[in-house]
């Protein structure tokens, strides 16, 4: 059994792949037909990047709750001075959904598909593609370009590269480490997006938030999976992403707890979602989580083999992540070993106890494949609807 372990740490080359695909390139072709959803809620403070949005402000839409605190709408009607849009949706006020909440009832509008018509009306977003963007992410390069891309690559979903915005703490360094692998990931799994930012067209994204409910845990790679499913064109974009990340132990452990949630309900709960990636399925459903309790026992048992599998995922993971290579991955494993024994066990914990309280285990839907409208289609309807 302690001799298996070794064997498992070869799996982490397949990022090799990573490094022989490349990203979509953005070219040279502009397109301003987008809007940047902002979905904020709690506190004002969660809003860091308003410097960036400002340059946006005609592109730009802040979602919120429509009850808030009065520092909160303090802060809305500064922006709102300062040419800022801002929705404030009656969303739903669970706290632990707000931001997929939120994001959906700013997409909602009257939308004939296969005989179906939503109620909810919001003329909230007319423009052929959505960004969504966290309160705390910053782009760095031109969205115009990004959308002009995804128009000539016939894309309807687009994940892209995110990299924490400061590399300063250990914690942070760490982190970077973790986003400079995951995003060489991309480049082969462009599904599994990013909360902090993605682009998709908005008929399409539309009718997937308007087919499911996202769950809290997992609900951004589960527009991946969704979109997967749908038979939609997904593609990652080499558009880069500045995003915050928590500067210390504790903080990201909190953070973590709900990543590992969300990775057990996508990789567990779903598993027969993800059959369009049978590796992505392999290795997160059997060797994280079906193995993770004979891991366990080979790290109370045989500590020693333990010790190996560190020392072979070092040069496993410099050759498997070379073009990203950094000293810090010299102490990467053991701080990938952390979340293994650490902190998945409490992701799942937080899992059933978010399913318990909810009475929710966050199955997803059955997934079917769908006729995505042309843009031409979705507008000859609307006029339709108006004339009549």
């Amino acid at each position: 059994m302690a001799a298996f372990v070794p064997i498992l740490s070869l799996l982490d080359l397949q990022n090799i792949r990573g490094q022989v695909r490349k990203p979509i390139p953005l070219g040279r072709d502009r397109l301003e037909d987008y809007t940047i959803l902002i979905p904020l809620f709690g506190s004002p403070d969660a809003l860091t990047n308003t410097d960036y949005l400002k340059s946006q402000r005609e592109h730009v839409l802040v979602c919120v709750p429509e009850s808030n605190s009065r520092e909160m709408e303090w802060m809305l009607a500064k922006l709102e001075r300062e040419g800022i849009r801002v929705a404030r949706l009656k969303a739903s006020q669970r706290a632990l959904s707000k931001k997929w909440e939120i994001l959906k009832h700013a997409l909602a509008e009257p939308l004939d598909y296969h005989d179906t018509v939503l109620p909810e009306a919001s003329d909230l977003v007319s423009t052929s593609y959505v960004v969504f963007l966290d309160a705390d992410s910053v782009p760095q390069d031109d969205l115009a370009l990004a959308c002009g891309a995804m128009a000539r690559s016939e894309l309807d979903l687009a994940s892209v590269k995110v990299y924490p915005n400061r590399r300063r703490t250990i914690m942070e360094k760490l982190q970077g480490v973790e986003y400079d692998i995951a995003m060489l990931s991309r480049n082969y799994r462009p599904w599994l997006t990013s909360g902090a930012c993605m682009i998709a067209r908005t008929e399409v994204m539309r009718v997937m938030m308007a087919k499911h409910s996202l769950y809290y845990y997992g609900g951004d790679v589960e527009i991946g999976m969704i979109a997967m499913n749908m038979k939609a064109r997904i593609g990652h974009l080499d558009f880069r992403v500045l995003t915050d990340v928590p500067p210390t132990f504790l903080k990201w452990a909190r953070q973590r707890i709900g990543w590992w949630a969300g990775s057990f309900r996508g990789a567990v709960t779903n598993a027969d979602k993800n059959l369009h990636s049978p590796v992505w399925l392999l290795y997160n459903l059997i060797v994280v989580w079906v193995l993770l309790p004979v891991k366990i026992l080979i790290l109370v048992e045989w500590p020693l083999t333990v010790l190996l599998a560190l020392g072979l995922y070092i040069p496993i993971t410099f050759v498997g992540n070379w073009k990203v290579r950094s000293r810090w991955m010299l102490v990467y494993p053991v701080y990938a070993l952390v979340q293994l024994f650490a902190i998945s066990p409490a992701g799942i914990w937080e899992y059933f106890s978010y399913a318990w309280k909810t009475r929710n285990l966050g199955r997803m839907r059955p997934l079917a494949p769908v006729e995505l409208r042309t843009r031409r289609r979705r507008a000859e309807s609307r006029q339709a609807r108006r004339a009549g």
